[in-house]
């Protein structure tokens, strides 16, 4: 498959003559491009641009990117009925028309791709073994010509194939073989007992010896028994192949011109580009240039206009693009003019008047034998010779046109050894002299004017390969080898001098319009060296920083743009400006095209001409706008050499590969002039299920239900050489218009709604198609999207939120229950609290006369009820208040209890909490709880055990509250009743709020763990 990019139109033939006969190269499909099999039998092209290719196993419909198959399925009976297509012809009613093994016939309506079975009313066993020509004329009549037996026509009404009465008459007892309509409207028939003319206009017939026209082609070609394939091309030749009466050696291919009376025999000349082996035509036609091509067993003949002798399209004649068949069975010619061919061998098309690009091989002169290394060097000498360097096979020397020549510098060169044989680059001084850079240090200058040649291996050169040269503004050469040495030779000293050396072997030496030198390495980048002095001026490499640093660690060529503006080679296309220092490294849509980018020229009009691995491709530095070109257009190698590229004196550019040179003219590639074709919507697949894109087209919208809604939608421009860029977007969803790169569109899932999915092409030029192609869709939303589903969702969401209500009076029920059971404890703490020290004050009020002492003890009790009293109603209060309903009030009130502990008994208590426990909203009733118990252990461990040292952690573990109080090195008494008393209280709360307490205490020291229930 090509690949899309957005190319230029090519509309001129090369001026340049290579060799004798022109050299095309073709694209060719076969099985592993998806073809069913190599054996292609028929080719059509319908009104929208699809191509169609019958083979031996099924019925192809290509759009330049993608295949559809039809072939027979046994339970099907709306399958092709076998999958030998033998021929296909387009009708006006748009219907492809199939003629298939056994001469079977039906046709394809192309509104809706479905196929028609037409029964042929006929002797099934003489319809069988018959030879059979399929034929449709202007005038829409379908006929099938059954070879000496019989001709049918297609009734509409009826349906069916028939004998019946066909637009032209025969002359008793003779039957059709092959039919032919001119330009005038005459019928012309070919068949075993002569040539036919039919006159519908007079309804006159003229054959041999009843002449009623007058016509000079049946005079000239009445004679003449077995004539078929008859044929007049737009300059009135009339064209036939004869089978002899004889048993001779293959049929006759004659023409007559009506305008001179002579009949040429093109016997002879098919013969001889034959070498005499067996031939016969099984197709002749002319293309849109007058071209005639002559197809059939062995043979692929090409009559140009003017020309005085068939050229032939070689098989077999080696190579990735050459052409390879046995039979060419049919051809048409395309919209665009390129040149399709059937064959027993696969697919093939080019198109002759595009190949503006040229291959051009190594040779000696006088030698036919095709040298094949590496072209490292090409350069047009002063007096007009080309010199090109290989490696491998040293230097060849041709004339402006690419003629092999034979030199005398060349046969010098060719005397001096092995190391001539290793070629790298070439530079002509303004004397004449040639100097030669190559393997291993060694240079070769040739001085012109003594015509001698000399072999220098110099120390400075330590050995290395000198892989580049040029000449600066002085005259002065310079010259970079593989281990990174720059070095000048001096013109007016004659001597040598090492200027800088670099971290890598040199790849590309470059002079700017200052003259300066500019060096493109290996694997250290490029450096910006002053000419003067061999200063370094500037190192740009990967490692710089960002705006400033190459896109890969090695620049293959450098071309400047303008006084400030670089491009550079390197892992993409580099552009430097060296004003500010900055480089962009273009990876958008023609940088990416550029990757590995092996030489960059810059032609006469502004273009830059750029080679990769992807192949040839032509920028519009401003616009951005690029073209690519590929085997079709006549670029047969991608595998250009580093910076091997050359600009010659009129203008061609010739660039060298890994076997032979590209020549082209960069001013016969010309630009489009005329908008891109409209793209043409190929496929359309609902979740991998395909649709009928003309029953789309024909209902205006695609409706997809809901759930139903991934979709893929394919397209082309259906152009085959003049393939432009496509632009995509679905209004509704996208707003802005995006490139395709796939040719096709995908989304997996749209939401519901009304969308507008356009497709449009842009050429090299920005050019747009003239018509958005468009395709409305109509995504249908659930039922749940419904009228009556979102009512059910109103009142189910207006019961909803009566059940919230009620929810949140509830809540508030049970939390003015919690805050009055908490007000009820209080109370009931206060009334036990207020009768304890009523009874205690009425003791010490008795005891204070007879024993003061013990009255004072009293008092001091009574002192510590109404205290704790106190802080117990303080509590209640802080828990009931609204404000305090957080973790973080909560422990900044267990920090204000801790530090009056510390202060009252100079004891050290540090409390500590994990980050997660302040986003936790426990309940009143848990704070509450939580700071009475932490009250509690805290007096039993201070107050009572006079604990020097407390630590307090406080951590949250899955939405549960862990109060952890620890004393070290202190044992509380298990005989304190007191301690045990408030323990067991501290106990208690824990279990009221479904928690748990646990005391540990021994020697090493009192833990107590207190586990508040799930309050996450």
């Amino acid at each position: 498959m090509r690949k899309l990019i957005f190319p230029l139109v090519l509309v001129c033939l090369s001026c340049l003559r290579l060799s004798a006969q022109q050299q095309y190269l073709f694209t060719r499909m076969g099985t592993r491009d998806g073809l069913a099999s190599n054996s292609v039998l028929s080719l059509a092209q319908d009104p929208k641009g699809y191509i169609w290719i019958g083979t031996s196993n099924g019925l192809h419909r290509y759009d330049g990117f993608r295949m559809l198959l039809f072939q027979h399925r046994s339970n099907d009976p709306r399958s092709l009925p076998n999958n030998v297509i033998g021929q296909l012809e387009m009708d006006n009613r748009n219907r492809l028309w199939i003629r298939f093994e056994f001469n079977r016939i039906g046709y394809i309506d192309l509104s809706d791709l479905q196929y028609h079975e037409v029964p042929v009313v006929f002797s099934e066993e003489e319809r069988n073994k018959s030879n059979a020509h399929l034929y449709i004329d202007r005038a829409g009549h379908v006929m099938l010509f059954l070879n000496n037996h019989a001709t049918l026509i297609f009734d509409e009404k009826t349906g069916t194939m028939r004998t019946g009465n066909p637009p032209f008459g025969m002359p008793p007892g003779w039957k059709p073989v092959t039919c032919f309509e001119d330009g005038q409207g005459m019928y012309w028939l070919g068949s075993d007992s002569g040539l036919v003319k039919y006159n519908p206009f007079r309804q006159t017939l003229s054959y041999r010896g009843h002449n009623a026209d007058g016509d000079s082609v049946i005079q000239n070609y009445g004679h003449y028994l077995n004539l078929y394939f008859p044929f007049r091309d737009h300059s009135g030749r009339f064209w036939a192949m004869h089978w002899p009466l004889t048993d001779g050696w293959g049929p006759s291919y004659l023409s007559f011109d009506p305008q001179t009376g002579k009949e040429t025999n093109w016997g002879a000349n098919i013969g001889e580009l034959v070498q005499g082996r067996y031939t016969e035509m099984t197709q002749i036609s002319e293309t849109g240039d007058g071209t005639i091509i002559l197809a059939g067993i062995r043979m692929c003949m090409v009559l140009k206009a003017g020309s005085k002798a068939f050229e032939m399209l070689r098989p077999n004649a080696g190579g990735e693009f050459s052409l390879h068949y046995d039979v060419v069975r049919n051809w048409i010619e395309d919209r665009e003019h390129n040149i399709w061919l059937a064959t027993d061998r696969g697919l093939y098309w080019f198109n002759p008047g595009a190949q503006v690009f040229h291959s051009v091989p190594n040779r000696l002169a006088g030698s036919d034998s095709i040298r094949t290394s590496e072209v490292t060097s090409i350069r047009q000498l002063q007096d007009g010779d080309i010199l090109v360097g290989t490696w491998g096979e040293g230097h060849f020397a041709y004339d402006s046109l690419f003629r092999p020549v034979r030199r005398w510098y060349i046969d010098q060169l060719r005397a001096g050894g092995a190391e001539e044989g290793q070629a790298w680059c070439t530079v002509q001084r303004p004397n004449g002299d040639i100097w030669y850079g190559q393997q291993l240090g060694w240079l070769f200058i040739t001085h012109w004017k003594i015509k001698k040649t000399e072999k220098l291996k110099l120390p400075i050169f330590r050995n290395s390969t000198i892989r580049q040269m040029l000449q600066d503004m002085d005259g002065n050469i310079w010259l970079a080898t593989q281990k990174g040495d720059v070095i000048r030779w001096d013109a007016l000293r004659g001597n040598y001098t090492l200027m800088t050396t670099t971290k890598g072997a040199i790849q590309r030496l470059y002079l700017d319009r200052t003259g300066d030198i500019w060096a493109g390495t290996e694997k250290d980048g490029v450096y910006h060296i002053r000419h003067s002095d061999g200063a370094i001026l500037y190192h740009y490499t990967p490692t710089d920083q960002p705006g400033h640093r190459l896109s890969g660690i090695g620049v293959v060529d450098i071309l400047q743009y303008s006084d400030s503006v670089y491009l550079l080679a390197s892992n993409n296309l580099d552009v430097l400006n060296i004003n500010t220092g900055g480089i962009r490294s273009d990876t958008t849509r023609t940088g990416a095209l550029f990757s590995g980018s092996t030489n960059l020229i810059r032609d006469r009009k502004g273009y830059i001409w750029i080679t990769n691995a992807e192949g040839l491709h032509k920028l519009n530095f401003p616009t951005q706008q690029a073209a690519s070109f590929f085997e079709i257009d006549g670029v047969g190698s991608n595998a250009f050499e580093l910076g091997s590229a050359a600009e010659l004196r009129d203008g061609r550019i010739a660039i060298g590969t890994a076997h032979d040179m590209l020549v082209f003219q960069p001013t016969q590639v010309k630009a489009a002039q005329a908008p891109p074709n409209d793209i043409e919507i190929t496929g359309i697949w609902l979740r991998n299920s395909p649709l009928s894109v003309d029953s789309i087209a024909k209902l205006g919208v695609l409706e997809l239900p809901s759930g139903e809604n991934s979709l893929r939608i394919t397209f082309s421009t259906l152009a085959y050489q003049d393939i432009s860029g496509i632009k995509q977007r679905l209004e509704g969803l996208e707003n802005n218009w995006t490139e395709s790169r796939s040719n096709e569109a995908v989304y997996n899932y749209l939401p519901p709604g009304y969308y507008t999915f356009q497709v449009r092409g842009i050429n090299a030029e920005n050019l747009e198609s003239k018509n958005i192609r468009e395709l409305s869709i109509h995504v249908h939303g659930p039922f749940w999207r419904s009228w009556w589903f979102l009512c059910l969702v109103l009142l189910s969401g207006a019961v909803v939120l009566y059940l919230l209500d009620r929810m949140r009076m509830q809540r508030k029920t049970a939390l003015e229950k919690m805050r009055s059971d908490i007000s009820g404890n209080l109370h009931g703490e206060v009334n036990k609290a207020l009768q304890n020290i009523n009874v205690l004050s009425e003791i010490a009020r008795i005891k204070a006369e007879k024993d003061p002492g013990q009255a004072i003890n009293y008092i001091n009790e009574i002192h510590h009820k109404s205290h704790n009293m106190i802080i117990a109603m303080d509590d209640m209060l802080w828990a009931i208040d609204p404000v305090n309903d957080s973790m973080t009030q909560a422990i900044d009130r267990m920090r204000e209890f801790a530090g009056a502990l510390n202060n009252r008994h100079e004891v050290f208590i540090r409390l500590r909490t994990d980050g997660g426990v302040e986003r936790l909203r426990p309940d009143m009733n848990i704070r509450h709880e939580l700071l009475l118990i932490y009250k509690l252990v805290l007096r039993v461990l201070v107050e009572e055990n006079h604990a020097p040292e407390t630590l307090v952690q406080l951590d949250q573990d899955h939405g549960m509250l862990q109060l952890s109080i620890e004393s070290p090195r202190l044992r509380i008494d298990p005989r304190s009743g007191r301690s045990i008393r408030l323990i067991e209280e501290a106990r208690n709360r824990a279990a009221s709020i479904r928690g748990t307490l646990e005391l540990h205490s021994d020697d090493r020291g009192t833990t107590v763990l207190f586990i508040s229930p799930s309050i996450s």
